[in-house]
């Protein structure tokens, strides 16, 4: 990811959100997936956007961990 920096690194639910400003502007977001290693990365170019940015990772963590299991009701 060129061009950004690293400003904070947290945990939300035990997933590593990494924030990054974008230079010149904007923001973006790397949510880290633990399972498979991966990390999804939103972006926006919104002034004073990041808090919109880490309310969006939040949900997809929600999402993901608050699904129903296959099978299980």
């Amino acid at each position: 990811m060129t061009g950004l920096v690293r400003i904070r690194v947290r945990r939300y639910r035990g997933v590593l959100l990494e924030l990054f400003q974008r230079r010149p502007d904007g923001w973006a977001v790397a949510i880290h997936d633990p399972p498979n290693g991966r990390a999804v990365v939103l972006r926006n170019r919104v002034p004073r956007g990041l808090a919109g940015l880490v309310e969006e990772a939040q949900r997809q963590v929600d999402r993901r961990l608050d699904r129903p299991l296959c099978g299980q009701m």
